[in-house]
C-alpha cells in the first residue's frame, strides 16, 4: 500500500530507459493510516466479532475523529472511547484469532518447537491450503546458520517478520495517497484488490480512501459480482476512472495463499483482458466434480485427481462401515451407546 505506490510515481517522475510500466495492482493495500483507521471495528461488527453494544458504545463515545486519536496513541483520546475500543479488543478475544484471515486457525507450535516437527504433507488444493504455522516454519527456517550463510547475513540472526527496532530505523511515511493523481493520470492499467477476511487492511478501509474521504474517484463500472474459472461465484468488483476495485471473496490478507486459483484467474484478466483469459485453460480439483463444475472426464491427472478423490472418499466410507459391522456383530449388539470414559 505505502511501496508500490511510491515506486510507481518514482518509475513514472524518473523514467528507466527500455522499462515500460503499464501497470500495476496492489492487494489489501495498506494506504492512508487516518482514513483507514476507524474501518476496523466497522469491519468487526459487521462480521459477528464484536457486539451490538459495543458497537454502539464506540458509535457514541468515539466518532472516526477520536478512534484515529486513540489508535494512533494521541493525547486526544477520550477515556471513553479509550475503554470502549479496549472491549471490542477484549470481547472479540482479538489475540485467539489470525486478524489477517478470521476463518483460519492459529498456531499452537511455539516458534521454539518448529524446527523438531516435520511439516504435514497436504494434497494441493486449488482453493489453498495454507497451514497456521507456516509463519513458524518460515522463521524456523531463516533462523538456521546454513540458511543465513547463503543468504549472506551475519548468522545467529534471529530473524522476524516484523520487527520494532528495523520499523524505528526509517521514516514512515502515513499515506500514499498524494502518490495516486501521477499515476492514474499516466493513464496505466491499476488494480486494487483485497480479500475479504482481513481485519487489519480490510475492503471498507480501501473503500473510504478510493471514494469520499480519499481519492474521491468517480465510478465507471458499478458493483458486480465476478466469477472464476470453476464457475463460482469469486468476489465483487467496481470499476473507477482508471482504476478497478475488486474483492476476493473467503480470502485473508495474502490473497494468492488463500485462494489461488481465484486469484490467478483475477491477475490474468488484469493483464491480458476478459476475453482472453477467459479463453485459458485451468487446472481443476476435487471441490469441481463435487459442486458439478467438473462434469466431464479428460486425461489430464489433475480431472483424474478429482475423481479419484470422490472415488477415495466413497471407498473410505465402505471400509469403515464394514469395520463398524463386524465390530458390532462380534461384540453382540447394544441397547444403547456406552458412555466414554477419559
Amino acid at each position: 500500500g505505502i511501496y508500490i505506490p511510491f515506486l510507481t510515481a518514482k518509475l513514472l517522475s524518473s523514467p528507466i530507459p527500455g522499462l515500460a510500466l503499464k501497470g500495476i495492482a496492489i492487494g489489501n493495500a495498506y494506504t492512508d493510516v487516518a482514513v483507514e483507521a476507524p474501518a476496523f471495528f466497522e469491519y468487526m461488527y459487521t462480521h459477528a466479532l464484536i457486539s451490538i453494544e459495543t458497537h454502539r458504545a464506540i458509535q457514541t463515545n468515539c466518532g472516526d475523529q477520536l478512534v484515529r486519536a486513540c489508535l494512533q496513541g494521541n493525547l486526544s483520546c477520550s477515556n471513553d472511547c479509550a475503554r470502549a475500543l479496549v472491549e471490542g479488543y477484549l470481547s472479540s478475544d482479538s489475540f485467539a484469532m489470525d486478524p489477517y484471515y478470521i476463518y483460519g486457525d492459529v498456531c499452537q507450535i511455539p516458534s521454539s518447537q518448529a524446527s523438531l516437527l516435520p511439516s504435514p504433507k497436504l494434497r494441493p488444493m486449488h482453493r489453498g491450503v495454507i497451514g497456521p504455522c507456516a509463519a513458524q516454519y518460515t522463521a524456523s527456517y531463516l533462523r538456521q546458520p546454513e540458511v543465513q550463510k547463503v543468504l549472506h547475513i551475519p548468522t545467529q540472526t534471529q530473524w522476524t517478520d516484523c520487527s520494532a527496532e528495523v520499523s524505528f530505523a526509517y521514516h514512515s511515511s502515513p499515506s500514499a495517497l498524494q502518490k495516486y493523481p501521477s499515476i492514474l493520470k499516466s493513464g496505466m492499467k491499476v488494480l486494487i484488490y483485497a480479500g475479504d477476511a482481513d481485519t487489519v487492511v480490510n475492503f471498507m478501509g480501501t473503500q473510504r480512501w478510493l471514494t469520499q474521504e480519499g481519492l474521491n474517484l468517480s465510478v465507471v463500472s458499478p458493483w458486480r459480482g465476478w466469477f472464476g474459472p470453476d464457475k463460482q461465484l469469486a468476489g465483487y468488483t467496481e470499476g473507477y476512472t482508471n482504476l478497478t476495485f475488486t474483492t476476493v471473496k473467503g480470502a485473508g490478507h495474502m490473497v494468492p495463499a488463500m485462494r489461488p486459483l481465484h486469484a490467478l484467474y483475477m491477475f490474468e484478466c488484469f493483464v491480458y483482458g476478459d476475453a482472453a483469459c477467459a479463453k485459458f485453460t485451468y487446472p481443476v480439483d476435487g471441490f469441481e466434480a463435487l459442486t458439478g463444475a467438473a462434469t466431464t472426464t479428460d486425461s489430464s491427472a489433475t480431472s483424474h485427481g478429482a475423481l479419484w478423490t470422490v472415488a477415495g472418499i466413497a471407498v473410505g466410507v465402505a471400509v469403515v462401515a464394514g469395520l463398524a459391522w463386524g465390530y458390532r456383530k462380534m461384540r453382540g449388539s447394544k441397547a444403547e451407546y456406552a458412555p466414554l470414559t477419559a
